[in-house]
């Protein structure tokens, strides 16, 4: 099936699904947080843009360093501890309009 799918991914078959998925997720993305605080959204995600040319500086040297194991886990440590508090403390709109309805 990797093969399979890496073919197809080669050739640019599989490129229609992922667009097909981005539009409500974009969408989604602004949607989920107030007008009045989405500014503040954009500067948060704007700074993970930003970071994200370091870590991967900073996971290629780890990786030809013999760190795989650290590659690998640091994005899930990331993820629980910057990522997860982060969204949780974003307040969900769709169900404070369907409450206010």
């Amino acid at each position: 099936m990797l093969v399979l799918t890496g073919f197809l991914g080669a050739l640019g078959l599989t490129g229609g699904f992922s667009d097909l998925s981005f539009i409500p997720f974009i969408t989604m993305f602004w949607e989920v947080v107030p007008m009045e605080k989405r500014g503040r959204w954009f500067g948060i995600t704007g700074v993970f843009d930003f970071l994200s040319v370091p870590a991967f500086l900073l996971g290629g040297f780890l990786w030809q360093e013999g760190l795989e194991e650290l590659v690998l886990i640091l994005p899930l440590l990331m993820e629980v501890f910057v990522i997860i508090p982060i969204i949780l403390s974003v307040p969900e709109t769709l169900r404070s309009k369907v409450n206010k309805l």
